[in-house]
């Protein structure tokens, strides 16, 4: 409870709420997982597990992109983008040497080795599950709310 509202002031103080995002599915499921890309172009979000629902939001306009169903459990450490050909790469799960290839013009998804991927086979560690993502420069804010996971909050810094 403590965390919940030291964070609920932290974000009152500094950032204001712009929307929640809606990912256009009539499951109602729980958002384990988010992350930016490096270039700040999409938020990326993980809805339930087995099957894994991989929702791209443009963070243009906050509106879906991509969504991809995923056979498997997934997790975002490791998951990285490739943006000459648009794909994310997410890790199969936490002990697997697979990724999934997600592209995001044509919707495919496949399964490849990590020595196909480009980022190789690198050795990462488990981390927790990321709940929250900041833009680099700190502008825009993501997370998931602690009291009802179904739901993304976004918000932006607010102006001095």
């Amino acid at each position: 409870m403590f965390t919940y509202n030291s964070y609920c002031q932290f974000a009152e103080d500094n950032y204001q709420y712009v929307l929640s995002v809606d990912p256009l599915m009539n499951r109602k499921l729980m958002a384990n997982e988010i992350m930016f890309d490096k270039q700040e172009k999409y938020l990326v979000v993980n809805y339930g597990n087995k099957p894994s629902y991989i929702i791209v939001y443009e963070t243009a306009t906050w509106t879906p992109v991509a969504n991809f169903r995923l056979s498997n459990w997934v997790e975002f450490t490791g998951s990285y983008f490739d943006y000459e050909t648009n794909q994310i790469y997410i890790k199969e799960g936490r002990y697997s040497s697979e990724y999934y290839r997600l592209d995001i013009n044509t919707g495919i998804t496949d399964i490849i080795g990590c020595e196909l991927a480009p980022g190789g086979c690198p050795v990462i560690e488990p981390r927790q599950a990321q709940k929250s993502a900041y833009t680099s420069n700190k502008l825009m804010y993501a997370t998931i709310n602690k009291r009802n996971a179904r739901d993304v909050r976004i918000y932006k810094l607010k102006a001095n």
